[in-house]
């Protein structure tokens, strides 16, 4: 971790484990604060969009499709 508390996690995981990891490591409170998830496609962002609301967990989908005032808001929201 750096002086801004930032850090940068990997785990490699198996395709049929990844939402399993993602909800134990969100809801065992294993990241602290707010946190950036990348995916490789846009329906794998989507998908994990519908899982973690499923759970009540607050998440958003920013990606280049979106109009740039969408993209603009989604980034102050999240700020």
């Amino acid at each position: 971790d750096d002086e801004a508390g930032l850090a940068q996690y990997y785990v490699p995981v198996r395709s049929n484990d990844k939402f399993l990891v993602t909800y134990v490591m969100l809801k065992l409170a294993l990241l602290e604060g707010r946190g950036i998830l990348f995916v490789n496609a846009l329906d794998a962002c989507y998908r994990l969009k519908l899982f973690l609301d499923m759970f009540s967990i607050r998440a958003l989908v920013l990606n280049a499709e979106l109009p740039l005032a969408s993209r603009l808001h989604a980034i102050e929201s999240y700020n």
